[in-house]
């Protein structure tokens, strides 16, 4: 028997962790300036310069999830998504690994950048092969029963 998702109950959720994250960032914003410690100040402005980053990818991974929740045909999109929103993550962690090198003094950013486009598409095309290898081997279970 088929089952069936609803596509309201994500989205709500995604809704919710959204406006707590959105008021996250404006409580670190609002205390900002009563709080003198260099750290913290540091540690607010990469958030607050990665925002757009951290909202394209939660967007980017929703899109996925709700092509996810479709039945094939139309569910095959996802990986597309899927393997973007993994770039895009990689893209940010590479951010945090690089202000985790400002603030530690350490030299580990410059020797992975060498290699981010590499890693990139490799993480792309990994992505890809497994979650079209998951709704292929889920189509053809489907066939079978």
């Amino acid at each position: 028997m088929a089952e069936k998702r609803s596509i309201f109950i994500p989205i709500l959720w995604r809704i919710v962790a959204l406006v707590g994250f959105i008021l996250l960032i404006l409580l670190i914003n609002v205390f900002s300036p009563f709080i003198e410690n260099s750290m913290y100040q540091e540690v607010v402005k990469f958030v607050n310069d990665n925002l757009f980053l951290i909202f394209l990818i939660s967007f980017v991974f929703v899109v996925s999830e709700l092509f996810w929740m479709l039945h094939f045909p139309f569910n095959l999109p996802s990986p597309l998504f899927s393997a973007v929103a993994w770039v895009l993550l990689a893209w940010f962690l590479f951010n945090v690994l690089e202000f985790l090198d400002l603030i530690t003094g350490s030299r580990i950013s410059p020797f992975i950048s060498s290699y981010l486009y590499l890693i990139y598409t490799i993480i792309f095309v990994i992505v890809v092969i497994l979650e079209y290898f998951q709704i292929f081997s889920k189509m053809r279970r489907r066939n079978r029963h």
